[in-house]
């Protein structure tokens, strides 16, 4: 059985450094921040509706935007056990709470007579990446927290280690190599 074990280990300044598991928490560290993004959109489309205020809605948005934050800081290489697990419950009851409250005013907006539909999408996106993120942490890095607390310092989660640029010279048809180690 094929096991997904990701590991970066290159060398830097002749010196070993060892990143484990760390584009699991790449991953995670992205789905927290679509997320972060997608409940500011989700709210202000709350909030700029014409007539339409659904107050727990807009507190949902609000509590998901702390909740991203939390996501992000869970995915770091020093996260605790009491942290990612913490986060992990958390993300649940949030997605059944989101769940709930859209279930709620749908069937509320629909009976009035008012188009509520394209809330839909927006909803289950959320969920998605809330699981996602939920799941990645289950799965990696909540059973390798120590191997991951070991990792050099130099590892960083919200970015990559080198960035490689092409430049592209028109006049003598020349490409150069630009790196640059963040």
């Amino acid at each position: 059985m094929w096991i997904y074990e990701p590991r970066l280990e290159y060398l830097k300044n002749n010196h070993k450094i060892s990143c484990p598991y760390l584009p699991a928490l790449q991953a995670r560290f992205s789905t927290a921040v679509l997320f972060f993004f997608s409940c500011i959109l989700f709210g202000m489309r709350f909030m700029c509706k014409p007539f339409l205020c659904p107050s727990m809605l807009v507190i949902l948005s609000c509590l998901g935007v702390v909740h991203a934050l939390f996501m992000m800081g869970s995915s770091s290489t020093t996260a605790t056990f009491g942290l990612v697990l913490g986060n992990i419950i958390w993300s649940f009851g949030f997605i059944f709470m989101m769940l709930w409250f859209y279930k709620y005013y749908a069937y509320y907006y629909r009976k009035i007579g008012e188009n509520f539909y394209g809330w839909k999408a927006c909803v289950y996106i959320q969920a998605s990446l809330i699981f996602i993120n939920a799941f990645v942490a289950i799965i990696w890095q909540l059973p390798n927290l120590d191997e991951i607390a070991s990792s050099s310092l130099s590892c960083n989660v919200a970015g990559y280690q080198q960035l490689k640029i092409y430049f592209y010279n028109f006049d003598t048809h020349e490409r150069a190599l630009a790196e640059i180690v963040l």
